[in-house]
């Protein structure tokens, strides 16, 4: 028997039908949505429920008023359940019903309710609604976005024809159709309902209704960029979508929403503000939105494309890439999905390199800086790379940390007398070259008459404690007001690139 669920908020033909033989779980927090599809559902037919006795209490009295359309069940807590019997429960109920009703707690760890976290038993219950011609439901509360939501929804929403996620509110109930596979195509929507205070009946009503498309029989991705993620000279896809702000994504991705949002690397003020978009659309999608990250103006380092990646996205898009490449790289993603459990937001912007640590810094603040970011190089098992050096005849210090001043987070230095320190995150020793010219348009040997490299934490933090002692026993220049503007410097002296360093003297310790 085919059942209807649109009654719920009034609206007729919106939602597909409920088929014998679908599974469809839903994770619910709150109780007035449950009510509310008991009723609708057991006007068209007998609907069983089996909860056990503290779910049983909260729905006797609603059950009251449905007793002949409406059994229940309570089942008893037992050191082992096995799935057999569980399913000859579920035949001997189909007798009688053909829609069937499993309340349960998702953390529960009572035997029974662990058979809803078991693979195989998941599998065998959609055998059992085929096997028997009826709907199943397998009701789980649990709050919203929460960890055990977000683990549940990895491991076992592949299991259900459906996945319905319900966020009741104050003012506004959100219903989500993560997914909802029926007869060869896949509905993706989100229903914003707005709950009466009254009699009426129905006792939502309808806001509003986010599809793909408009159109529930349709499975089209979309690609939704930033405008600033492409060149000016570019000129996206006629199908792509723009928007110019960040924000804007809000009205345009829903949970279980399929489709592909590409930012850039200067979309955002900061790449904290970057993480957390980032974050958010992973944590309010789900597993499959593809968030593709394009460089534009800088190369993203490692460390950042591994915090990028951890707080949800896809890929980050080298810059070398051109246009026609990134569509291509679209179509490569359109069945990806995110597979990790996603973390907190605040333990991943711990390990955010802050945006005031770049550039110049005086010495007492570079001093702190070096030392904290050491901390986190450590903890994230980093590689930092510390250089001391006196500055090559001819070269103006002014010069070299203006320049330093327009680049990359984590990247900063300071001079103490002839000496000049520079403090390089996430880079290994052998790349300090190739960063020295991407920095500054010189090498460490056109730079530095001489030089000294500290290559580990330990070599670092001993050298930061030798310069705290000489900022203290000596004066120091602050340059903050002398710097030339980063953008107006143009290419140092010619000469300067042909000036003969003397050998690199180099020095390592291991901890």
């Amino acid at each position: 028997m085919q059942l209807d669920l649109s009654p719920i908020f009034g609206q007729h033909e919106t939602l597909p039908m409920l088929l014998p033989g679908e599974v469809h779980a839903v994770l619910q927090d709150g109780e007035n949505w449950l009510n509310e599809m008991v009723r609708v559902v057991s006007q068209q037919t007998h609907v069983h429920i089996v909860a056990d006795a503290d779910a049983g209490a909260e729905i006797q009295s609603f059950l009251q008023s449905h007793s002949r359309t409406v059994g229940f069940s309570q089942w008893k807590h037992r050191r082992r359940s096995l799935p057999d019997d569980l399913c000859q429960v579920i035949r001997h109920l189909s007798q009688s019903a053909s829609c069937l009703i499993f309340i349960r707690d998702i953390a529960a760890t009572d035997s029974i309710d662990q058979l809803f976290n078991d693979p195989r038993f998941l599998a065998q219950l959609r055998s059992e609604a085929i096997h028997n011609d009826i709907t199943i439901f397998c009701i789980a509360n649990v709050q919203n976005d929460s960890a055990e939501q977000r683990v549940w929804l990895e491991r076992y929403a592949s299991f259900f024809n459906a996945v319905h996620l319900i966020d009741e509110g104050i003012s506004l109930n959100r219903w989500s159709i993560l997914h909802w596979f029926n007869q060869g195509s896949i509905l993706n929507m989100r229903l914003d309902l707005s709950e009466y205070h009254s009699d009426q009946t129905p006792a939502f009503k309808y806001l509003n209704n986010a599809v793909a498309e408009n159109d529930v029989e349709t499975t089209e991705q979309r690609i939704i960029y930033l405008r600033d993620a492409l060149h000016t000279e570019e000129i996206a896809p006629a199908d792509w979508l723009a928007i110019d702000k960040p924000g804007q994504w809000q009205d345009l991705l829903y949970r279980g929403n399929d489709d592909t949002i590409i930012f850039s690397d200067v979309s955002h003020n900061t790449r904290r503000e970057l993480m957390e978009d980032v974050y958010y659309i992973r944590q309010h999608c789900g597993n499959r939105t593809r968030i593709l990250v394009r460089e534009c103006e800088y190369r993203i380092r490692r460390y950042d494309e591994r915090l990028l990646m951890s707080a949800g996205a896809t890929y980050i898009v080298p810059k070398a890439l051109t246009l026609e490449e990134l569509e291509s790289l679209t179509d490569a993603f359109k069945s990806w999905q995110f597979e990790s459990t996603l973390p907190e937001l605040s333990t991943i912007s711990e390990l955010l390199i802050p945006s005031d640590l770049s550039g110049y810094q005086t010495p007492p603040t570079y001093v702190d800086s070096v030392t904290r970011m050491t901390r986190i190089a450590t903890f994230q098992q980093v590689q930092v790379v510390l250089l001391k050096g006196r500055v090559a005849a001819g070269i103006d210090v002014r010069s070299v940390i203006s320049r330093f001043s327009a680049r990359r987070k984590g990247d900063i230095c300071t001079t103490l007398g002839f000496n000049i320190y520079i403090f390089l995150f996430g880079c290994s020793i052998e790349q300090v070259d190739n960063t020295l010219l991407s920095l500054l348009g010189l090498s460490a040997g056109n730079l530095f008459a001489d030089e000294t490299r500290y290559s580990t934490p330990f070599s670092v933090r001993e050298e930061m404690e030798q310069l705290r002692k000489e900022i203290g026993s000596r004066r120091w220049h602050d340059y903050s007001g002398e710097l030339e503007d980063p953008l107006a410097v143009d290419t140092m002296d010619d000469t300067l690139l042909r000036y003969h360093p003397r050998p690199i003297e180099t020095v390592s310790y291991d901890e």
